[in-house]
């Protein structure tokens, strides 16, 4: 498909020919008419003249009038500029209908900057709704834990009962430690968002790294789940420290949200390595698999427990710092997590 139907340097040189080439001919043939018709004798000189004049203030009127086309275009980035500015990123440039450009992709160029800027409203746009989105939900994360932590503190102080004291403790040790766990995320979410370049000097076995993650998951989660490792001798060179955050926050959710089993693959295949994590969970609506990676968002209501929705936009980041994608499918049996890496 071609880009453009006219490229406006054409457009104007085409137009400005014939707009010339018609005048010219309306003028000489006009100035002509009225000499003949009234019978009137120039030298060749003054006739000459006359068109020239007759030429160029038609020429003039012509263009005048005819630059109205395009200055509907500029106008119309100047209307969405000024509520740009004012933070108002509902605006949209209009652009011709579809039916005058037929197969092409664009008109000409300002129709194609009208398309490009419509495509950075509507970004930022999402980034604005996202920022005040985060802003909500980041109140709302750090509330919660604060508030039972203020409240169990408030009981502690009225509790006799050395056994009930420990358990209030133990309470709020978990919900300091998710303050934490959250705030460490955030920080690292921002780290990764305002990093442009990793370093990734570190040749490691994949293969190992994620049995490590694994042992040390299972510990903190007290697991018997059935594990199904098929876990392939494979080498990438990449940023170690990231990459392990990657199979944490991975594993974390199969042993999460699994149900009795969870199977780990790790092999290299057509110049890719793959690294597939399948749990046998309730699996995702498909209509909310392409939102699992925004910041704080979370399926289910009762998944609110288990986490802070943080987790995937954090891999998500990490992956496209190290040149890595990730997909989330639903299975016959679960939800299967497929990591891949160009060899």
């Amino acid at each position: 498909m071609k880009k453009y139907l006219i490229s406006l340097k054409s457009y104007i040189a085409i137009m400005s020919s014939l707009t010339f080439l018609f005048i010219t001919i309306f003028s000489s043939s006009l100035v002509a008419l009225i000499l003949w018709l009234f019978d009137i004798r120039l030298s060749l000189f003054f006739s000459v003249a006359i068109v020239c004049v007759l030429t160029t203030v038609l020429s003039t009127a012509t263009f005048y009038f005819g630059t109205a086309y395009f200055l509907r275009y500029i106008e119309r980035f100047n209307k969405a500029s000024k509520r740009i500015g004012d933070g108002d990123f509902s605006v949209r440039v209009e652009r011709n209908r579809d039916k005058f450009r037929g197969n092409f992709i664009y008109l000409h160029e300002l129709d194609e900057l009208a398309d490009s800027t419509n495509k950075t409203v509507s970004e930022l746009e999402k980034m604005n709704f996202l920022q005040k989105d985060f802003i909500s939900n980041v109140s709302h994360e750090l509330k919660t834990p604060l508030s039972v932590i203020s409240g169990f503190c408030e009981i502690l102080l009225d509790e006799p009962d050395e056994a009930d004291r420990k358990r209030y403790l133990n309470l709020i040790h978990a919900e300091a430690n998710a303050l934490s766990e959250l705030c460490e995320n955030m920080l690292l979410l921002s780290k990764l968002d305002n990093n442009t370049i990793v370093p990734q000097n570190d040749v490691i076995r994949v293969d190992e790294q994620i049995r490590k993650a694994l042992s040390t998951l299972i510990q903190k989660h007290k697991s018997e789940h059935e594990l199904e490792l098929l876990l392939n001798p494979v080498s990438l060179k990449t940023n170690a420290s990231m990459l392990m955050q990657v199979w944490i926050n991975l594993l974390d959710n199969a042993l999460k949200y699994s149900k009795s089993k969870i199977c780990i693959e790790c092999f290299e295949q057509n110049g890719e390595i793959v690294v597939r994590i399948k749990d046998d969970g309730e699996g995702i609506e498909p209509s909310k698999l392409e939102r699992i990676y925004d910041k704080f968002y979370q399926c289910e209501e009762s998944h609110k427990k288990k986490g802070s929705g943080l987790g995937l936009s954090i891999v998500k980041r990490i992956l496209e710092h190290l040149r890595g994608e990730i997909e989330y499918k639903n299975t016959e049996c679960g939800v299967q997590a497929c990591v891949k890496f160009k060899v």
